[in-house]
């Protein structure tokens, strides 16, 4: 059997670096990426890459550890985050390093995908002959192989924020960008991906199956699935002891009831 490429997503910001903010709802960049990354994994597994997380939960690293994250696994990077600018931002965006790198066909796979698939403002930048922007990001630069830096939206633009917190368009985004990728696979590696009917039909059994992923590809299996079924919601455990609590005040009112 074939050995499977390794993509590394990178959930940005993390633990004490909440990035950008949306000042009415709370929302905060490192939470939706974070999520967004585990949702990506998950597509991506369906599709036969062996991909990994840089942080496995809120937890602050430095620039230079997710660099070495990839360059230690000789793996394509792929920086996930969300943008702001005072509410007057919209649409999305990729980055590289600067000058013509193998980074940017990455970068214009996913730009185009997302611009197929969504209806919100591509922010192309054509001057230098390619879709992305390029920046000296320092996540970017210290990473010796393919890097991108993705800006998913606006999290201070209504429209956006809402295009971002919606769990729907986590797994579609998810979706969107695996195809992208994969695709980019494909033309650069040769790579064979698992068939989109295969995965459509049984997609968690695609990524679970004895025959196709050892004991570590099944525990990430299950982390993604629980994750993308029950994020956000309340375990059985928190909503006895709101019951709990609920009752003991309901106790206290009719005791002064009389």
């Amino acid at each position: 059997m074939s050995k499977k490429p390794i993509i590394v997503i990178d959930p940005g910001h993390g633990g004490r670096d909440s990035g950008a903010v949306n000042g009415v709802t709370g929302s905060q960049e490192k939470d939706i990426v974070f999520s967004e990354a585990k949702a990506l994994r998950f597509a991506l597994k369906q599709r036969g890459v062996d991909a990994r997380l840089t942080r496995e939960d809120d937890r602050f690293l430095t620039l230079g550890d997710r660099a070495a994250i990839a360059n230690e696994l000789g793996a394509p990077l792929i920086s996930l985050h969300c943008n702001a600018s005072n509410g007057d931002g919209h649409g999305f965006e990729a980055f590289t390093s600067p000058g013509q790198t193998k980074s940017d066909a990455l970068a214009t796979s996913m730009l185009d995908a997302y611009a197929e698939a969504f209806s919100m403002k591509s922010r192309y930048d054509f001057r230098d002959g390619d879709a992305d922007k390029e920046a000296k990001f320092a996540v970017l630069v210290r990473t010796i192989g393919v890097s991108v830096l993705f800006e998913l939206g606006f999290i201070d633009n209504p429209a956006d924020e809402k295009f971002l917190v919606d769990l729907n368009m986590r797994v579609q985004r998810a979706e969107v960008l695996a195809d992208a990728i994969v695709s980019w696979l494909v033309e650069t590696t040769g790579f064979k991906p698992v068939s989109k009917e295969a995965v459509q039909k049984e997609p968690a059994k695609m990524v679970a199956k004895s025959d196709r992923t050892d004991g570590a590809d099944k525990t990430d299996a299950i982390k993604d699935l629980q994750a993308l079924l029950f994020d956000k919601v309340e375990t059985i455990q928190d909503l006895e002891k709101k019951l709990d609590a609920a009752e003991g005040k309901l106790e206290t009112i009719r005791k002064a009831l009389g």
